[in-house]
């Protein structure tokens, strides 16, 4: 079932929202024991070893919102593997409780970028993204308040067809929900291919830090095609 929704800027769109979008990423392993004060509470990562995690690295363009109600924009999202729960899981646990990616940061490039993830809770700011393509290479860069917080550069990995559904945590407004989202075109994952160069001091920077996060990624993920993101529920607990 449909729903429109206004965003604080005045356009209308239909959710679930359809978007056309590219995106190139670094899947990189992150401590467990700093990834755990970044969940809210009832959400808790996932370990995929003792002491490690997952954080994804996500340079996004969407091409189009919905019919167009929006411009075209750029976001960048730092995602924490998550599940529901009070403490670390490992990944066999999580899996009964619906893994799934926790939205940190999200800086968007336009304001009505920025208001339509107030319908889902993503944590939406806008700052200056910057991306530069060239023979199969993207390098994306993300400043803050004037400073540079970090570069991911990312060579494309070969794609395939694919249909893939995957989970989305949000906590924007105190309230822990989960989206499901789809995605529909080609998709593709490679080792490494992707590195990330934090930048000046800045909040963000130091979490990364603390993280682990940086150079190399373990891999490299991509996609080209429809995204499209279901309404919100309340995650229960959250």
């Amino acid at each position: 079932m449909s729903e429109r929704y206004e965003l604080s800027t005045g356009q209308e769109v239909t959710i679930p929202l359809s978007t056309s979008a590219t995106m190139v990423g670094g899947l990189y392993t992150a401590s467990v024991d700093a990834a755990r004060h970044l969940c809210p509470d009832g959400l808790a990562p996932v370990r995929v070893t003792p002491a490690r995690t997952l954080v994804l690295l996500l340079s996004v363009e969407y091409h189009r919102i919905d019919e167009g109600q929006l411009d075209p924009y750029d976001e960048f999202g730092i995602v924490v593997l998550a599940a529901p729960g009070d403490r670390p899981l490992s990944l066999v646990r999580a899996l009964s409780r619906g893994v799934g990616g926790y939205t940190w940061q999200l800086p968007v490039t336009t304001e009505p970028a920025r208001a339509l993830g107030e319908r889902w809770g993503y944590p939406k700011t806008v700052a200056d993204i910057a991306v530069e393509e060239d023979d199969g290479r993207r390098e994306t860069t993300v400043a803050v308040d004037g400073r540079r917080v970090l570069t991911l550069t990312v060579r494309q990995p070969p794609t395939v067809a694919a249909s893939l559904s995957a989970v989305s945590f949000t906590d924007g407004d105190g309230t822990v929900r989960r989206e499901a989202v789809h995605v529909d075109g080609a998709c593709g994952v490679a080792p490494g291919g992707a590195r990330v160069e934090l930048g000046e001091p800045h909040p963000w920077t130091e979490t990364l830090h603390v993280l682990g996060v940086g150079g190399r990624a373990l891999a490299a993920v991509a996609f080209d095609g429809e995204f499209v993101i279901d309404p919100p529920a309340r995650l229960e607990g959250g």
